[in-house]
C-alpha cells in the first residue's frame, strides 16, 4: 500500500513538472470500468450498427449525414492508383475509420496530378461500397 502511495505521489509531482510541456503522464489517465476493462469505443459501436448496404448507389453526402461529428480527418484519396480518386476516408479517434468507395464518377474529375480533389464534388458521387476499419483491420463491408 505504501508503495502505491509513493508511486502516485511521484506521478503527481511529475505531472506538475510537465504541466507546461508535452506531458507523457497524461496517457496514464485512462478511465476504466469496475472490472478494469477499457471502455468500449462508442464510435465503433455506432458505426457497426449502421446498415451500410442501404447507402449503396446513393450520394456520398447522404451517408456523411449519419456519421458521428467527432472525426479527426476527412479526405479523398486514391487507393489503388494514387492519381485517381476512389475513396473518402473519415478517421476517428482510437484508429476507427470509414472508407466510402466510389467507382463511377459523374461530377468530379477522378484524375489529379497534385493528388488534391474537391471533397464537395466527391460528396455528389454515388457510393459503390462502404468499409469500416478498426485500426488496420476491416471489420464491416470488407471485400
Amino acid at each position: 500500500m505504501k508503495k502505491n502511495i509513493l508511486i502516485l505521489a511521484i506521478l503527481l509531482c511529475a505531472n506538475q513538472v510537465f504541466a507546461g510541456e508535452i506531458n507523457p503522464f497524461k496517457y496514464l489517465r485512462m478511465r476504466v470500468h469496475a472490472n478494469n476493462a477499457v471502455p468500449p469505443d462508442t464510435t465503433l459501436t455506432y458505426l457497426m450498427a449502421l446498415n451500410i448496404e442501404s447507402y449503396k448507389n446513393r450520394p456520398v453526402d447522404s451517408f456523411l449525414l449519419v456519421l458521428p461529428a467527432n472525426y479527426l480527418i476527412k479526405k479523398v484519396y486514391g487507393r489503388g492508383r494514387p492519381k485517381y480518386a476512389d475513396v473518402l476516408i473519415v478517421t476517428y479517434p482510437n484508429g476507427v475509420a470509414v472508407h466510402v468507395v466510389v467507382r463511377r464518377f459523374t461530377h468530379m474529375n477522378q484524375r489529379s496530378n497534385t493528388l488534391q480533389w474537391d471533397i464537395n464534388l466527391f460528396k455528389l458521387e454515388n457510393i459503390d461500397h462502404i468499409e469500416i476499419h478498426a485500426g488496420p483491420v476491416c471489420v464491416k463491408g470488407c471485400f
